[in-house]
């Protein structure tokens, strides 16, 4: 039991540093100050889908760099850009 409690210790801390790696490798392109937002991200379940999302947030917000939106933000703006589209008839 504790061998097995030892080993997802273990992989949960490489997965958060396998989410750093990558919030790392994608914000190099991105400058100082950027409105970002992580829209999505799937994985083999909605639990994993969510921790990942939440962990690059999380990683995101900490470099201090951007201004990260959250998903919620990003939904009604994307709804906005829908309602204004619809009005313009085109």
């Amino acid at each position: 039991m504790l061998a097995f409690g030892m080993e997802a210790v273990h992989a949960q801390a490489r997965l958060d540093d396998a989410i750093q790696s990558v919030a790392g490798n994608l914000s190099a392109g991105f400058e100082t100050g950027t409105r970002i937002a992580v829209a999505g991200i799937q994985a083999g379940t909605g639990r994993m889908s969510n921790h990942l999302i939440d962990g690059m947030i999380d990683a995101l917000v900490s470099m201090g760099r951007f201004t990260v939106v959250s998903r919620s933000e990003l939904d009604l703006a994307l709804l906005r850009g829908e309602l204004d589209f619809n009005m313009s008839y085109e």
